[in-house]
């Protein structure tokens, strides 16, 4: 993430500092304290009005040009970036983002992986796609594929934690960031996979050679679970049931978790929020997507305290199957999926995390017509099925250079929900 932990210089540290200030004035607001209280009360499935969050994610660099940040290091600039990116989410996008007085300082760990890795073919246009040079080119080469190891530097944790409350100490909280997330346990699979044996080449084998999937799935299933098993008592991990984000976009605070048993020092699994999705099952069908993918997902997410499961496919169709997942309580309706069939089947049982079809902001005309016709019809099928709703605008990779774009949807997605 950063290529160096280089020391700030003092011009980088008066400029982030008065950033930091900005932040611990707006995280003191009423109003950002309301919307903490207001996620905890929708993640328990309260009721209320659905929460709306943007989430800019490849348009950041449109909206916060990388040639307006003022910091001359690396390291400032990643700080700077960040803590713009919170004052820009107040200041100017006003959505439902919980803006917190904390700064994160990236953990310094080693993660194995699986033996193998699956290296990015980059294409030379900026912000272009890339392709994976797939390892797993033959069944033979599963062999090659060995149980990931992660191992912490503590050393260089402390080091880097110095580094950063010399700047932010007496300001923001500075803590490590010990989420599982930041260690990169995989607890997808199905992607992981993908990445290592193509997806055509993989859907092929479910036809051609399923047992030699289930056996890779299996080991892969089983490494993940011992992994996550020695996480636990051996290593120190940070509770997310606040502020944290996860790839559906919305925010965790939740007083569900940690668990009733909780010493208030070792977090345990069934403290935590797990996730997991299938994107790449998209076109195979609910069962295929239960037995090559959920079936094997679910043995990892049933240590967790709460679970999210989805992001871009459609699973108005499988929701059977999602919903045999232990603790399920948010599930991803993306941008391809029947809002009513996911929203008479999901009611006000689970989260149903609704993600609009972002070519609304990102297409090459802006319509502010489309993205009001689109919210009002999810939002009414939501209130006639009494769904527990939010509505998070993702992959956003373009607005096109207009960033009133966001804010046009944001304030109409709120004077909706508001109605």
């Amino acid at each position: 993430m950063i290529g160096m932990f280089e020391l700030i210089p003092e011009s980088d540290k008066k400029i982030l500092r008065e950033l930091a200030r900005r932040v611990v004035e707006i995280a003191a607001e009423p109003k950002n304290r309301k919307i903490r209280e207001e996620w905890k009360r929708h993640n328990r499935l309260g009721k209320g009005k659905p929460m709306v969050r943007v989430s800019p994610e490849g348009s950041w660099c449109e909206l916060i040009p990388e040639d307006s940040l003022q910091c001359s290091s690396e390291l400032g600039r990643h700080y700077e970036m960040e803590l713009r990116q919170r004052i820009y989410h107040w200041e100017y996008l006003q959505d439902d983002t919980f803006i917190a007085a904390t700064v994160h300082v990236p953990l310094a760990f080693n993660n194995s992986g699986w033996g193998i890795a699956a290296n990015r073919i980059l294409t030379d246009q900026n912000r272009g796609a890339f392709a994976y040079d797939n390892p797993l080119k033959t069944p033979e080469d599963f062999a090659l594929m060995k149980p990931p190891r992660i191992e912490i530097d503590e050393k260089e944790n402390q080091r880097r934690m110095e580094l950063v409350r010399d700047v932010f100490g007496d300001i923001l909280e500075v803590k490590i960031a010990h989420t599982l997330w930041d260690m990169h346990v995989d607890t997808n699979l199905v992607d992981t996979l993908v990445s290592f044996r193509g997806n055509r080449r993989l859907m092929e084998d479910i036809y051609d050679r399923p047992q030699w999937v289930h056996e890779v799935l299996t080991f892969m299933t089983e490494s993940t679970v011992k992994l996550l098993d020695f996480l636990e008592k051996n290593v120190e991990i940070e509770l997310n049931n606040d502020a944290t984000c996860n790839g559906l976009g919305n925010i965790y605070f939740t007083d569900e978790l940690p668990a009733d048993d909780f010493d208030g020092r070792h977090v345990r699994l069934h403290d935590l929020w797990g996730t997991s999705d299938a994107q790449e099952f998209a076109s195979v069908s609910p069962e295929m997507h239960y037995e090559f993918g959920l079936k094997y997902q679910i043995k990892v997410l049933e240590k967790f305290g709460l679970n999210s499961y989805g992001c871009c496919e459609p699973l108005d169709r499988k929701l059977d199957y999602v919903k045999q997942i232990p603790r399920i309580r948010r599930i991803s309706i993306s941008p391809w999926a029947n809002v009513r069939r996911s929203a008479e089947a999901l009611q006000d049982k689970y989260i149903l995390s609704w993600r609009p079809n972002p070519n609304c902001v990102a297409g090459l005309s802006f319509r502010p017509e489309h993205i009001r016709a689109e919210l009002k019809e999810g939002i009414e099928i939501a209130r006639e099925y009494n769904c527990v709703l939010e509505i998070i605008l993702k992959d956003t990779h373009t607005v096109n250079n207009e960033p009133h774009r966001l804010k046009t949807w944001v304030k109409t997605a709120k004077e909706l929900v508001g109605a």
